[in-house]
């Protein structure tokens, strides 16, 4: 049975499966398919996460203005840490961790929510190098009940 075959009413569902159809075309190697379907997610949702998987991509093919321009559409009016952490994993890829590293502190400018929000920012202090800031706020998550902070924190005292 195909997806389109589905009777599904959800939104959220449709488009986590486009965000992963989309992933799976990019791996196979049909890129322009990809980016056709991660442009029409960008007009459908706001476009943050949309565009900045189009900068990864144009980073990958090595077009670091196209990628840096998509990047910065990513992160207009952007609450979600997973954009910022997508952005910082392109351009440390791509040596260009410094990049990376002004939109993870970019990324310190959002208020935390959620127990989510707290173990993602752990995450972007733990690539920013502030160990200690990451343990805080991934203990944080623990306490609010975020258990999928726990690997992060077990690979910080592996590592420590």
């Amino acid at each position: 049975m195909s997806l389109a075959a589905l009777k599904v009413d959800n939104p959220e569902f449709e488009r986590d499966v486009k965000y992963y159809k989309a992933e799976s075309l990019k791996k196979s190697g049909r890129k322009a398919e990809a980016a056709e379907l991660y442009e029409e997610l960008a007009l459908q949702t706001g476009g943050n996460l949309a565009n900045a998987a189009l900068g990864q991509m144009n980073l990958e093919d090595g077009y670091k203005k196209a990628a840096m321009d998509y990047f910065d559409l990513a992160v207009t009016d952007c609450t979600d840490y997973e954009v910022y952490l997508l952005i910082y994993t392109a351009c440390s890829n791509a040596l260009l961790e410094a990049d990376g590293t002004a939109y993870l502190e970019k990324a310190l400018e959002i208020q935390p929510q959620t127990a989510e929000d707290m173990a993602e920012l752990g995450r972007v202090y733990y690539c920013l190098e502030e160990i200690t800031k990451a343990m805080e706020y991934l203990n944080k998550a623990v306490d609010g009940g975020y258990i999928d902070a726990v690997p992060v924190l077990g690979n910080i005292y592996l590592e420590e």
